[in-house]
């Protein structure tokens, strides 16, 4: 099957967008049930703050919400869509927009990265889900929110300093998750490659 970023069956690419659009928003909204209905039985999800199963993920982010952190708002960019039979790849430019305090001051963190998704059709419907999931980190803005203020320091953060997530990083360290110092970044190159052959290797073993 002939495989295009433009020219896949518009029904299920549409579909596609749709699953995208419809996880970030149901994560971003509390609709816990909505959100995991995004997920196939066998997924693999990869953020900053989490790696486990799609199911992991919904209840990792729902003690997340309980215990109190501050709600993250998600805007996706145009998403664009590769089909080959039941297997799809979407990518999309992706903002995270979240609210911290560090060191006394309240601050808001704009992370600009970029997602990648597996997605698969069920063998039984027509419906498509999430099976993988992992961002590529481009770069941050941290903004206090009271203009006077100064942003904290970040020399506690050691090989994170010179990523484009650090702000992540440090919000989420202050709140007791080590962080990764590996994830892709535009900074590392050599991980963004092998993260788009494994997605290539994935989509042409769909047969």
């Amino acid at each position: 099957m002939k495989k295009s970023h433009f020219m896949t069956d518009a029904t299920d690419s549409d579909r596609i967008r749709s699953l995208l659009n419809k996880e970030r928003a149901a994560r971003d909204l509390g609709l816990w049930d909505e959100m995991a209905e995004c997920f196939g039985p066998d997924s693999r999800i990869t953020a900053s703050w989490f790696e486990g199963t799609g199911d992991e993920f919904v209840e990792a982010s729902k003690r997340r919400r309980g215990a109190g952190e501050p709600t993250n708002f998600h805007e996706i960019g145009n998403i664009a869509v590769t089909i080959n039979g039941n297997r799809g790849l979407a990518e999309a430019p992706m903002t995270i927009i979240a609210r911290g305090r560090f060191g006394g001051l309240d601050v808001d963190i704009v992370s600009h990265n970029r997602i990648y998704a597996r997605v698969e059709r069920s063998k039984t419907s027509s419906a498509w889900h999430v099976v993988a999931y992992e961002p590529v980190y481009m770069s941050e803005i941290l903004i206090p929110v009271f203009p006077n203020h100064t942003a904290p320091s970040t020399d506690s953060l050691g090989p994170l300093i010179d990523r484009p997530y650090r702000w992540l990083a440090y919000m989420l360290e202050q709140s007791g998750v080590t962080v990764d110092p590996e994830l892709p970044g535009i900074d590392r190159p050599d991980l963004v490659r092998d993260l788009k052959a494994q997605q290539a290797a994935w989509l042409n073993d769909a047969a």
